[in-house]
């Protein structure tokens, strides 16, 4: 298991490093506010992958090896396809993206749903070297792509970046489908059965992570429609680099996600969840004391002059980044345990409060507010989980001691 998180943690760095230098370079290249049009695009790929995770996405960590034989994974592809053209659909006429991009977010978002299935069958198997491969095959195509369209066939515009998606998420596809070809994964006969336990446990999953993302991103609406495109870019950039920290929280609980789904003992995924908290306190601290203390003129510096006053953004939405890096430890053990409703309750929660705290502060505010309202939010989810924790194992001696022996073990 420490193997496994180790090579998890490395690929995840190095996956995280090839995003910050993607918005390094679409920051200088293109501007704040093609910045701000690419960041609504992601945002409305990322709902439709949600949708489609109603019936597949990380629940088939958790059901797969429960329910060995049926054809979960291949109903899970073709709700996939069907949930994204309706959600597409319904963003388009929400005015969630630039109408212009449309076929683009559809095709792209239904990509993204069937690669999330794919690399959950994965982790599922406990195939985590395969599921690191992916992911940095993923961030590698971006960046390749993207130079290539700005320095050798100067499309300085969100084309550039479009296209860099469609080749990693095509190359990404294929791979996947060859490694679980390869796995002998038997289609099951009980259609009927396979879809209600894919509904009953990924239903909760995914309205949890719909809100989640909503609680992350609301502000991202809210600064486009009362303070600009450029702003949004503005923050869309402070808060990418912000959640690069993510990437040691969500290392360990892809490990631990992984093994607590194996494990059936929820003593000892208790136990394992302090312990991994422990840990995951020290290295996001040292992470972001290292984003605290960086001057606005290293920011303009590597983004450009439209990126004034970034520093002061990131100071605003650091606590937020904090509080979320412990959280996804504690959603990942409610997740392993079954117990989808405190993330479900967690997410409401903090979205509630990013609703209300953002039409107050951001309407007529300064970025910064927007930043502030994002970390409000987050504390809150973080609060209720905490708590909920606790309360949960309230029976149980927690410690560290035991987390780790359980951690070490084989």
């Amino acid at each position: 298991m420490f193997n496994n998180m180790l090579r998890t943690l490395g690929i995840r760095v190095a996956a995280a490093l090839i995003s910050l230098f993607i918005i390094v370079v679409a920051g200088r290249e293109l501007g704040a506010e093609v910045l701000g049009q690419i960041s609504l695009l992601v945002v409305a790929i990322t709902i439709i992958n949600l949708v489609g995770g109603f019936a597949g996405g990380s629940a088939l960590v958790y059901l797969i090896p429960r329910n060995e034989g049926r054809s979960l994974l291949y109903l899970s592809q073709l709700w996939a396809i069907v949930s994204g053209l309706a959600t597409g659909v319904l963003l388009y006429y929400l005015g969630a993206f630039p109408v212009e991009y449309s076929w683009h977010v559809f095709v792209l978002g239904i990509l993204g749903s069937i690669n999330q299935n794919y690399m959950s069958a994965l982790l599922a198997q406990q195939r985590i070297r395969a599921h690191n491969f992916i992911t940095l095959l993923q961030s590698v195509g971006m960046i390749v792509v993207l130079i290539l369209m700005i320095s050798v066939f100067d499309t300085r515009s969100i084309e550039s970046y479009i296209m860099a998606l469609y080749v990693s998420y095509i190359s990404v596809l294929i791979v996947c489908v060859l490694l679980i070809r390869n796995t002998g994964h038997k289609n099951g006969e009980k259609t009927g059965e396979s879809l209600s336990i894919l509904f009953s446990y990924g239903s909760l999953v995914q309205l949890s992570s719909i809100l989640a993302l909503l609680t992350y991103r609301l502000t991202y609406y809210y600064t486009e429609a009362w303070l600009g495109l450029a702003a949004l870019g503005i923050l869309s950039v402070a808060v990418q680099i912000s959640e690069a920290v993510w990437i040691l929280p969500k290392s360990i609980a892809l490990v631990q996600y992984s093994k607590i789904s194996n494990l059936k003992d929820d003593t000892e995924s208790a136990q394992l969840t302090v312990f991994l908290m422990f840990v995951t306190t020290i290295l996001t601290a040292v992470g972001l004391l290292v984003l605290v203390f960086l001057p606005d003129s290293v920011y303009i510096g590597i983004f450009g002059s439209d990126f004034v006053g970034l520093s002061s953004v990131i100071r605003f939405i650091i606590p937020g980044i904090f509080s979320i890096s412990l959280n996804i430890i504690l959603s990942h053990f409610f997740s392993g345990t079954g117990r989808i409703l405190f993330n479900l309750i967690g997410s409401a929660i903090g979205l509630f409060v990013v609703a209300t705290a953002g039409y107050i502060l951001i309407n007529g505010g300064k970025l910064a507010d927007a930043a502030l309202v994002s970390s409000i939010g987050y504390f809150s989810n973080f609060v209720f989980a905490a708590i909920s924790f606790f309360v949960i194992n309230g029976g149980i001696k927690l410690s560290v001691k035991k987390g780790k022996a359980i951690f070490t073990r084989k």
